[in-house]
């Protein structure tokens, strides 16, 4: 047995490297490849450059090509044990299908915990190199409505320029709280040049300050050089939700996804929190799909000789575009409270599940 465990480890193995490579390079070549050679021609990127953001845009790839990989290796390898009559052999001579699968799993388990640490590791670590090397970054605009105890709105603030920690261009909305009509009403309006951040609060530097009386109109007008906004308890908090929010979420290692949903509990920003937590949980149910989607492939690939391949190829392709296509939808039910964020996250690993013992009944596996 030990023997035929190599046998199969190997073969996996390698079936599943190749499988990976290749998704890596069709999904790579449309879109990236191309935009970073045209930007090379175009003198905007030097040769070394350009093949440091090809390397770094590996990684999230990678997270995506594992599953494939793991899906295609096992098909393939157990289409070939099919026809070559092995898998026949092993059955007639009383191994089961639970023994054939150990090695299936344990390799799978090895892949499924790389690609846990793609998302968690690597993909972070390669956004943040590529942010280095793009000195053409695009700014950022970010909005924060602070509220009150009643969940009427108190101030918003507006930064319309945020890139590189610099905080510019800076509108706040000061609500008034004395007003009789159902109607939030703006009592006076700041526009600074630039903030300055500290913990304790936000210092809005060279700008006008606009008020405003019970008829939305403007009163009188000002410059100023400082005025200081928001709290001790409430500075910190928005500054880090401005830094967090305006990256993408594969950007984010486990621990900062962790701490961003904290910051969006707290400030009951409902539909970001749903969202991010959806995301961090398709992380981990990530692991335990690997693993269902190997023994999917196997079970695809077991087949009597004379079996026609296209039948479990065409298949596995189907299994591939419901687990990756159907995950935007997921998003939004999440994001909108239709479902909740763990059954959202765990749906593409229960039709991988569903899938696989389907097949298993049709081809009498079980």
């Amino acid at each position: 047995m030990k023997l035929l465990d190599k046998y199969i480890l190997k073969q996996i193995f390698a079936a599943t490297l190749v499988g990976i490579i290749l998704f890596i390079v069709v999904w790579i070549s449309p879109e990236i490849l191309f935009k970073i050679i045209k930007r090379t021609v175009a003198g905007e990127y030097t040769i070394a450059v350009a093949i440091k953001r090809f390397i770094f845009e590996i990684p999230e790839i990678l997270g995506k090509a594992i599953p494939v990989g793991l899906l295609l290796g096992n098909l393939f390898i157990f289409d070939k044990l099919s026809k070559d009559f092995e898998l026949t052999i092993l059955r007639n001579i009383g191994i089961s299908l639970k023994r054939i699968l150990a090695p299936v799993i344990a390799l799978s388990i090895i892949f499924s915990i790389l690609c846990f640490v793609t998302y968690d590791k690597l993909i972070p670590i390669a956004a943040k190199k590529l942010e280095a090397l793009n000195n053409d970054r695009e700014t950022i605009q970010f909005v924060y409505m602070k509220k009150t105890k009643e969940e009427k709105p108190e101030q918003i603030i507006i930064v319309s320029n945020y890139s590189d920690y610099k905080i510019k261009g800076v509108t706040v909305l000061n609500f008034s709280q004395h007003n009789l009509s159902n109607k939030p009403l703006m009592d006076r309006v700041y526009s600074a040049e630039y903030a300055l951040y500290t913990p304790d609060y936000w210092e809005l530097r060279d700008g006008v300050e606009y008020f405003i009386n019970d008829v939305n109109i403007y009163e009188d007008i000002t410059k100023f050089d400082s005025i200081k906004i928001l709290d001790k308890e409430t500075s910190a908090r928005v500054y880090k939700i401005m830094q967090l929010s305006t990256k993408k979420h594969e950007t984010f290692t486990n621990d900062e996804l962790k701490e961003y949903i904290s910051l969006l509990k707290k400030e009951k920003l409902t539909d970001e929190y749903l969202y991010n937590q959806n995301k961090l949980y398709q992380r981990y149910f990530q692991v335990i799909s690997c693993i269902f989607l190997a023994i999917c492939g196997v079970v695809l690939g077991f087949g009597r000789p004379r079996e026609k391949r296209l039948i479990g190829f065409t298949s596995a392709v189907g299994v591939i575009f419901m687990y990756y296509l159907i995950n935007p939808f997921l998003d939004l039910l999440a994001q909108y409270g239709v479902l909740p964020p763990m059954l959202t996250a765990a749906i593409p690993c229960l039709l991988v599940i569903a899938a696989t013992l389907t097949a298993a009944k049709l081809k009498q596996l079980i």
